[in-house]
C-alpha cells in the first residue's frame, strides 16, 4: 500500500541521515529537526500510525542517536533527547508516541470545521474560535505534559545529570541546537564540538 512504501522511504532516509552524521553530526541533526522531523509531523496529525512507528523508531534509537552523540543511548536518555530543546532535550521525538498526541490533537483542533462541513454551515467566526480555543487548551496541555515527564525523568536521575539537565534548560543555554549550521556565519560544529 502507499503507506508501507512511504514508511520503506522513511527508514531508507534516516539510514542514510545516520550514515552521513558519522562525519557531520551537526548537519545531520539540523536535517533531521528542521526538516525530517516536520515531514514525520504531517502524516503522524493525518493519520493513526503509531503502529508503523516502531521500527522507526528504533532505527532512530539505535543507529541516528548513537551517530550523533558517539555513543548508544539508554531509555532514561532516549526519553530526555525525545523533550523539547527548551526543555533540555534534543528535540528528536519517539514517533510512536509523538504519533497518537499529533492525531489526536489534529482530530480535536479541527473538529468544529468538520461538524460546519457536516452541516454545511458557513460561520467561519465562530469556526474559527472554537478551533483556536482547541489548539490553545492542546498546547497548554502539551506543555504540562512534557512538565510532567521532565519531573519524572528527573527522579531517575543522579545529582550530576540533574544539574546538567537544568543548566541545559536555563534561556538561551541550547539555542545553539535550533540555529542551522551555516559556514559563512560560523555557525557549523565538528563531531568533537557537536558531541561535547
Amino acid at each position: 500500500s502507499g503507506i508501507n512504501a512511504e514508511y520503506g522511504g522513511w527508514e531508507n532516509m534516516v539510514k542514510r541521515l545516520a550514515g552521513f552524521a558519522r562525519s557531520q553530526p551537526h548537519a545531520a541533526y539540523a536535517v533531521f529537526t528542521h526538516g525530517v522531523k516536520h515531514k514525520f509531523t504531517y502524516f503522524l496529525r493525518t493519520m493513526d500510525m503509531s503502529s508503523y512507528l516502531i521500527e522507526l523508531d528504533r532505527i532512530i534509537t539505535e543507529e541516528l542517536i548513537p551517530t550523533l552523540l558517539g555513543s548508544p543511548v539508554s531509555q532514561n536518555e532516549r526519553e530526555l533527547i525525545a523533550l523539547p530543546v527548551r526543555m533540555g532535550g534534543l528535540g528528536i521525538p519517539i514517533l510512536s508516541t509523538l504519533s497518537v498526541r499529533e492525531h489526536s490533537t489534529s482530530l480535536l483542533t479541527t473538529r468544529s470545521l468538520v461538524n460546519a462541513m457536516r452541516v454545511q454551515s458557513s460561520s467561519e467566526f465562530y469556526q474559527d474560535e472554537m478551533g483556536a480555543r482547541d489548539l490553545s487548551q492542546v498546547l497548554e496541555q502539551r506543555v504540562a505534559d512534557y512538565k510532567d515527564h521532565l519531573i519524572q525523568l528527573t527522579k531517575s536521575l543522579d545529582e550530576n545529570s540533574t544539574r546538567l539537565l537544568e543548566q541545559s534548560r536555563e534561556k538561551g543555554a541550547s539555542s545553539w541546537l535550533t540555529c542551522l549550521p551555516l559556514q559563512r556565519y560560523g555557525f557549523v560544529l565538528n563531531k568533537s564540538e557537536f558531541r561535547d
